[in-house]
């Protein structure tokens, strides 16, 4: 009988020991040589007690008291970090304190320093984009970033604890600061509410009317010969609108006696709420896993989105699927319901998808205000089916169950 298993039923025992030892990239490839090790030693010259003797073992690996690696092992680990690495889990931990506290951090700052860090974090395409706050606080623009990164660090230091702080000096250089940044600005701020845009750009199509309005009836100084000319054109104009409205009348009827045969009108959008529902059955399933660690990897990997699993009471994830609605793909959970009561279908929109498909769905006017002031979930009934709606940041869920047993929005936990 194979001694694999008694061996890797000590994994849980070992991974987080690996992990305060070297940190979250390495501790993998320590597992590995850990347990290989231990599995190539003869049966018979194993301790007793094989979860100590593993303790010990990870020890002597970590330290590099053995360093005959087989030549044959790990060959796809070669761009592995090494494993004398020693600083990758206090990086971990200084970049997991520094964005805890960066939002106090950066609050911290002047008007100027946060507008310059936002907007250098956020992809400033130029220097010419820069230099209208740069130039409120320094005279050329890498002298202005280095003085509002050297701020940012100083109130970081002081939103800290003694230990705290000693890791941020030690164990986060400039560069991971920047990234902690990118990701809370990107995460935080990015993209403006769809309403907003919509808003804005109806004061902006507002003001462009009435500025052309004020354009056109602007006086101008004509000469007689442009006034004999405008008269002559406007005669000339109502003359052929006479014929225009007697041939337009013509075709009229001639149109209305012919049948129909042209492109059919486009549809009205949709409500989301009806969307979401109707499109139930189009989710296809690209990944089958319970684990949420593995279904969030996967719409990072595949969408580019960082999105954090809900959790539903009498059910369980099993597998992140796709909608695809003419060019955009929406991913979805899908749960199991152990209620009964069929599977939960849960759309991972965001204000950008729901751009993208306005031509087909929409975010209803009410629902959008409840979304951006509700602390709760909100509910909706389309049919036999149960709907609740919550937003976290520009994520938008929608989730979709037959009705039945108790009231989904009760039983959905969002990931905090």
């Amino acid at each position: 009988m194979s001694d694999r298993l008694p061996l890797t039923q000590h994994i849980d025992t070992l991974y987080p020991i690996a992990r305060v030892l070297v940190g979250d990239a390495t501790a993998p490839r320590l597992m590995r040589e850990t347990f290989r090790r231990a599995a190539a030693t003869p049966v018979e010259k194993r301790p007793a007690d094989e979860e100590a003797w593993l303790v010990e073992l990870i020890l002597e690996v970590r330290a590099g008291e053995e360093t005959d690696l087989d030549e044959d092992s790990d060959r796809s680990d070669n761009d592995d970090p090494p494993l004398a690495e020693t600083r990758g889990f206090r990086r971990e931990v200084a970049r997991s304190v520094a964005e805890r506290a960066l939002p106090v951090a950066l609050a911290a700052c002047s008007e100027q320093e946060r507008a310059l860090l936002t907007l250098k974090a956020s992809g400033a395409r130029t220097d010419d984009v820069l230099m209208p706050i740069a130039k409120t606080i320094a005279e050329d623009i890498e002298t202005a970033v280095d003085e509002a990164y050297g701020e940012l660090r100083a109130a970081l230091r002081d939103v800290l604890s003694g230990p705290e702080r000693m890791l941020i000096d030690t164990a986060l250089p400039d560069a991971s600061l920047e990234e902690v940044l990118t990701a809370y600005v990107t995460d935080a701020y990015h993209p403006a509410p769809a309403r907003l845009r919509s808003d804005v750009a109806a004061v902006v199509d507002r003001e462009n009317a009435r500025r052309q309005g004020d354009e056109a009836d602007a006086p101008t100084q004509r000469t007689p010969q442009e006034d004999r000319l405008t008269m002559h054109l406007r005669r000339t104009g109502v003359a052929l609108l006479i014929l225009l409205v007697i041939g337009g009348a013509a075709y009229g009827i001639a149109v209305s006696l012919t049948p129909s045969s042209g492109p059919a009108p486009q549809p009205t959008p949709t409500s989301l709420v009806e969307f979401s529902v109707d499109r139930v059955d189009g989710v296809k399933p690209l990944l089958r896993s319970s684990d949420p660690d593995s279904i969030a990897a996967a719409i990072r990997d595949r969408f580019g989105r960082t999105v954090k699993i809900p959790q539903v009471r009498n059910a369980r994830v099993v597998s992140v699927g796709a909608l695809t609605v003419d060019t955009t793909t929406v991913p979805a959970l899908l749960y199991a319901d152990s209620s009964g009561t069929g599977t939960i279908t849960t759309y991972v929109y965001s204000y950008v998808l729901i751009d993208r498909i306005s031509r087909i769905a929409t975010l209803d006017n009410d629902l959008a205000r409840g979304l951006d002031t509700a602390d709760s979930i909100l509910t909706r009934q389309s049919g036999e089916a149960q709907l609740s709606l919550w937003r976290q940041r520009d994520d938008i869920f929608v989730a979709v169950s037959p009705s039945g047993g108790a009231p989904l929005s009760d039983r959905i936990r969002p990931a905090e």
